[in-house]
Order: structure tokens, then C-alpha cells, then sequence
């Protein structure tokens, strides 16, 4: 999610350039994947609500969710194609890149920040997000021979 100035901009005859600030367009970037054996129900799902939209002209509501209790509630239209692709070659899934932007402007940039959290591990491990990521430091690492077959 990212929020672009709209404006419009002059250029009086002496040179002074004058911007006119209209508001925020929040534009908000989706990049999708269908992989698993029930993937494609929300895809079909939210395909349906996209027709929905385009049909009724109304906006979709979109509530990203964030880890502090901020609701940020932004009413988006379709900008880009929905172009499903295809990974590889086999049936083995697909992705899509949608692209959104805000129906209105927004007079100001919604005010949060993700409060950065973290629980240290040991003396030299990180674990992110509640522990779904561990963060571990470059060191002791052995350099990889790529003549030789990789062992999983």
C-alpha cells in the first residue's frame, strides 16, 4: 500500500512553479498466488466481488489488517487487467498482480507505523512475528560446492 499526491501543477511567466494539492490516492498493490489444493475458492471469490463492483460502479471495502488495534478502512477500485498466469508450463499453479486505488482522496496519510517487535533468541538469534521468522547472523557459514549433489 502506498499513497501518491494528486496535484496539479503550474508554471507561471516569470518561472515560479505553483503545485495545487488536491489530496492522497491510496494505491494498493495485490500479488496472488494459486498453488494449493484450495487456493482457487478465494480467487473465484474475490473475482466475483471485482465483477460485482464494475457492474454496480460501487467500490470494494478494503480493511488491511495491522498489529496495533488500527483500523484503516479504504473503498478501492480495479486499475490494472486480471491477467492470470500460469508458473510453469505444467498445471501447477498461477499468480496475479492486481493493482487498486482509493474511489475518493484522502485529505491526510493515515497516521501508523508498525511498531517494530521482537523476541531475542539466545545471544545472537532474532525471532520475528510472534516466531515465525528467525533471523539467524551470518557466520560459520561453509562456502557450497556446485559440483556436488545438494542433500535436502
Amino acid at each position: 500500500m502506498r499513497f501518491e499526491p494528486e496535484l496539479h501543477e503550474y508554471t507561471t511567466l516569470s518561472g515560479r512553479a505553483i503545485e495545487v494539492f488536491d489530496g492522497w490516492r491510496a494505491k494498493v498493490n495485490f500479488h496472488l498466488y494459486n498453488l494449493k489444493a484450495l487456493d482457487y475458492e478465494p480467487h473465484l471469490k474475490l473475482l466475483n466481488i471485482i465483477n460485482v463492483s464494475k457492474q454496480t460502479g460501487q467500490p470494494i471495502v478494503c480493511q488491511p489488517r495491522f498489529d496495533l488495534p488500527i483500523r484503516l478502512t479504504l473503498r478501492l477500485v480495479l486499475k490494472s487487467a486480471v491477467d492470470f498466469e500460469e508458473i510453469t508450463n505444467l498445471n501447477a499453479g498461477q499468480t496475479v498482480d492486481l493493482e487498486f486505488v482509493s474511489y475518493e482522496l484522502l485529505d491526510t496519510i493515515p497516521a501508523f507505523v508498525n511498531v517494530p517487535a521482537y523476541l531475542l533468541v539466545g545471544a545472537d538469534y532474532l525471532s520475528l512475528g510472534g516466531g515465525d521468522r528467525l533471523v539467524i547472523p551470518e557466520k560459520d557459514y561453509q562456502e557450497w560446492d556446485g559440483t556436488t549433489s545438494m542433500e535436502y
